[in-house]
């Protein structure tokens, strides 16, 4: 649980998160997502919409879990455990098996320094974490759903599950009156990435109030995930 970070702050339902060791049971619900190339799709799922895409990129609209390192000190993407956790144990949890069937194995770029492409060693995924590239640069596949990074869809929103399993909750101020008490429940979020730099501290973490990526300890266990899947138009339109 959070402790300090959050125990005060409510589940969906006004229960306090409570502190670490509280046991909750909780109603299986749903992932929301948001689709990162909505004015491509074909005008029979946005009428306005060009029908330059061939599938639909998928992003968690909230953190949905948490409790995962990035991985052990000095790992990168490829190899990191959050990857694994990803594309085994979520993959298999979160999806039936027709729609596993659906999802594209899909080659990412893992940028190893901020903000460019991708110059590091590329991967093939079925859930994927996002880079700063994709969700920033102008021509990145999820720049509508973010842009600059002041977009609210930035933040760490958490799932009552994701704040159960160890997503540490942001507390700015008890004062409704102060313009930050909306910042309040938010958490950070793991990023891909494929830093080069040795040491356990690599910048792979969203801050929650979603406006910039910062240096994290990848041997962290408090950060949210918010995973991306792409789905073939074919597989969801034969």
């Amino acid at each position: 649980m959070p402790g300090r970070f959050g125990a005060n702050y409510p589940f969906s339902t006004g229960t306090p998160v409570g502190e670490t060791g509280t046991i909750r049971w909780f109603k299986a619900e749903p992932i929301k997502w948001l689709i990162g190339d909505w004015d491509a799709l074909p005008k029979s799922i946005n009428p306005a919409g060009t029908g330059t895409a061939g599938a639909m990129h998928l992003v968690a609209a909230e953190v949905v879990t948490g409790g995962i390192p990035f991985g052990e000190m000095y790992v990168r993407w490829p190899d990191s455990t959050v990857r694994k956790f990803l594309n085994e144990a979520f993959l298999n949890e979160a999806f039936d098996a027709a729609t596993r069937a659906k999802i594209a194995q899909t080659t990412v770029p893992n940028p190893t320094t901020f903000n460019l492409e991708g110059n590091g060693t590329p991967t093939t995924d079925k859930v994927f974490l996002l880079s700063t590239y994709e969700m920033w640069d102008a021509s990145g596949i999820y720049h509508d759903v973010f842009g600059n990074g002041l977009s609210e869809k930035c933040q760490g929103l958490p799932t009552d599950f994701a704040m159960a399993n160890n997503s540490r909750i942001r507390w700015v101020t008890d004062d409704t009156t102060n313009p930050n008490y909306e910042y309040n429940g938010r958490c950070e979020w793991w990023m891909r990435f494929d830093h080069t730099k040795t040491g356990s501290s690599v910048p792979v973490c969203m801050t929650e109030l979603g406006l910039s990526i910062q240096t994290c300890d990848t041997t962290n266990t408090v950060k949210g995930i918010r995973p991306a899947v792409v789905l073939p138009l074919g597989s969801l339109y034969p």
